[in-house]
């Protein structure tokens, strides 16, 4: 019982602070480093991890604080939680700014690409003149697509230096990966977003959504094979995608913010995870 007790604690606390978000860009960079064969894999998850710890949980303090604001069980969280979420933002700048000097190569490329994607993450939801990016239509979705392959992907390979045609090839595939488990985070928030945002579950409506984010999932997985033909053999990698899949078909309007923000997001842990078995 003191082991369940312990559990009901930690999950929330590991959901909410976006340590699984966090988590999961991590592993998902390890994987694209080890598939590339990059110097340095274990610091750039390092990177990776703690600034997605910080953009994150910098967006929800800001957020938090904004008057008008939509009541979630994130929000709530936040709210509750005002002293700890502020060490979490210290230990997690303090955690970027470290390990980012320890892998900079002076690569001008991949420091724009990181300014572009902290440009882009600040002003997503702080607004200049009462705009902000996520009020564009349609935006939303893309905004986090480019940031983490930037993130993930880009960043590494022009700090390193390992440019070819399939590295960026399979850099850029993963768009396809990140849109593909994104759509149903926007599934979750119909009952939340501003009609004007225009999200593809708002345009497109609940099944056709969901079958557009099962067929982004399929391609991905096929232009994988096709760029790294060693993975066809993975079945580590095999089942990961299945395992993702299988979780997408289950999505359904009832489903709770552990569903998406736990089995889902954490699905990306394990993709990332069975890319270096």
């Amino acid at each position: 019982m003191k082991y369940v007790e312990r559990f009901k604690i930690l999950l929330p606390f590991f959901i909410f602070s976006n340590g699984v978000v966090s988590l999961s860009t991590a592993a998902l960079c390890y994987g694209i480093c080890i598939q590339n064969q990059f110097q340095n894999p274990v610091g750039y998850t390092t990177f990776i991890f703690f600034s997605t710890f910080l953009t994150y949980n910098g967006q929800r303090y800001l957020k938090a604080n904004k008057k008008h604001l939509t009541e979630t069980n994130h929000m709530r969280w936040v709210k509750e939680n005002d002293k700890l979420l502020k060490v979490i933002l210290f230990i997690s700048f303090i955690g970027t700014i470290i390990s980012f000097l320890s892998l900079y190569n002076g690569s001008i490329i991949s420091l724009i690409l990181l300014a572009i994607s902290g440009a882009i993450s600040l002003f997503y939801i702080q607004n200049i003149g009462g705009f902000n990016l996520r009020s564009i239509p349609q935006l939303k979705i893309h905004l986090i697509a480019l940031i983490w392959v930037i993130a993930t992907a880009y960043f590494p390979l022009f700090n390193d230096n390992l440019i070819s045609q399939n590295t960026l090839l399979f850099g850029a595939i993963h768009y396809l990966y990140i849109l593909g488990i994104t759509i149903p985070f926007d599934i979750r928030d119909l009952k939340y977003d501003e009609p004007k945002y225009k999200t593809i579950p708002q345009v497109l409506g609940f099944e056709k959504a969901k079958l557009l984010s099962i067929l982004l999932m399929v391609t991905y997985t096929l232009l994988a094979f096709y760029l790294k033909p060693y993975l066809q053999t993975n079945f580590y990698f095999i089942g990961a995608m299945v395992y993702t899949i299988i979780l997408l078909i289950l999505v359904n309007k009832k489903r709770n913010d552990f569903y998406y923000s736990g089995w889902l997001e954490a699905s990306i842990i394990v993709v990332g995870l069975s890319m270096v078995m």
